[in-house]
């Protein structure tokens, strides 16, 4: 209530029970204040202790992150001022510095020829031994990787820590490159081999009657799965195993002329002409060069020839057998010769490639050899792929 004078009673007559009543006590003195409500002003913040102590603590604190700040960048600025310059000087960072210094011509406005400003004097500096064609950078890096490589195979003890192949690379030039072992050994290391590939040390033309060789039988097809599993090289045939270009995630067989080529005298010395076909036989002449060829050729097998028989039998083999022996193979290889260059198809690009299952590339053969081998090409992949996990079904894929 807003007057005081009234004051409720708790019950009445004293009584707790009774009804309320109101009882009249007399009025007592207020305050005129007691009805105004307080309102804040601005300076009253100010007069406050404990704001100011705040404030200064947030100033002092930021000045000193301020002048942390500044000290830093002076010292970085000093630092970057005073600090020495890396340089390199490693022998291929001279030799690089070295190199560009005097290739460049500093007589020439860069702004006129900025080519012969930098390399103007590169041909000076290095010039052409005479037997490039064409001389650059890429040459004399060339160079100098090469010398490296020779240094590498021609040192004399391994080194702690290089790959075996290495060491095993440097051992392979070593023992090829040492004559006096060669002489001593002579042909003998390749008789092995010559086991192996299924070929009898001596060739039976030199060691056989007429009649022992008309009734000889030679497993071709043995000794060129042979050669082709120790050596890696084609004879008669072509075969490689890659991936498919039609379909990269699987390996085909690629069947065709002879990949891999042969310092022996081979019909794969001779490049084909693309889409161009080139009949030519020995009956047909030469020209001069290919007779001097011929009989290089001719000479080289004369000799291998007649080695081998000496150092087997330790008999010189007549010279007459010696000359018809060569002229067989050279025949041979006149015959495959003739047929890489005249029987492919002259439209054919030498990137192109055919997919053919087994058992179709057995029925082409088949339609058109007069030996009646049904089984040449199972008879041949098996033992190709002798002693491996590859098998050859009726749809294996060949290109």
């Amino acid at each position: 209530m807003d007057n005081y004078a009234y004051q409720p009673d708790v019950g009445g007559g004293g009584n707790p029970d009774g009804p309320f009543v109101i009882t009249r006590y007399a009025s007592r003195t207020t305050n005129p204040n007691d009805y105004l409500v307080e309102v804040s002003s601005r300076g009253k913040v100010l007069k406050k202790p404990g704001f100011y102590r705040t404030l200064s603590v947030i100033f002092l604190t930021v000045a000193i992150i301020l002048l942390i700040c500044l000290i830093v960048v002076i010292v970085l600025y000093v630092a970057l001022i005073h600090r020495k310059p890396h340089l390199c000087t490693s022998d291929e960072c001279l030799r690089t510095a070295s190199n560009l210094k005097y290739s460049m011509d500093l007589s020439v406005d860069p702004c006129e020829n900025f080519y012969e400003y930098t390399c103007g004097k590169w041909g000076e500096e290095h010039p052409n031994h005479g037997w490039w064609s064409t001389f650059s950078s890429f040459t004399t890096i060339a160079e100098r990787v090469a010398i490296a490589s020779l240094n590498v195979l021609t040192s004399d003890e391994d080194v702690d820590g290089q790959p075996e192949a290495l060491n095993k690379s440097r051992e392979f030039y070593q023992s090829c490159t040492d004559q006096e072992t060669a002489d001593e050994l002579g042909l003998t290391p390749i008789y092995p081999y010559l086991k192996k590939s299924n070929l009898p040390l001596i060739p039976n033309y030199i060691t056989l009657s007429q009649e022992e060789r008309d009734a000889y039988v030679f497993d071709w097809v043995q000794s060129e799965t042979n050669i082709k599993r120790i050596f890696m090289m084609d004879v008669f045939i072509g075969v490689d195993v890659g991936a498919n270009v039609y379909n990269g995630t699987e390996n085909v067989i690629y069947v065709g002329v002879i990949f891999q080529t042969c310092p022996l005298p081979s019909p794969v010395q001779k490049k084909r002409s693309k889409n161009s076909i080139r009949r030519k036989t020995r009956s047909e002449g030469s020209s001069v060069h290919d007779t001097l060829e011929e009989e290089a050729n001719r000479n080289v097998i004369k000799y291998i020839l007649k080695q081998i028989a000496v150092n087997v039998t330790g008999e010189t083999p007549d010279d007459n057998i010696i000359d018809e022996a060569a002229s067989v193979i050279l025949n041979v290889t006149d015959v495959v010769q003739e047929l890489v260059l005249n029987y492919t198809d002259p439209d054919q690009e030498e990137d192109d490639n055919y997919s053919v299952s087994f058992s179709t590339l057995k029925d082409l053969t088949d339609s058109v050899s007069s030996t009646g081998r049904s089984d040449f090409w199972e008879n041949y992949f098996q033992q190709l792929f002798a002693e491996t996990n590859v098998t050859i079904g009726p749809w294996s894929v060949h290109c």
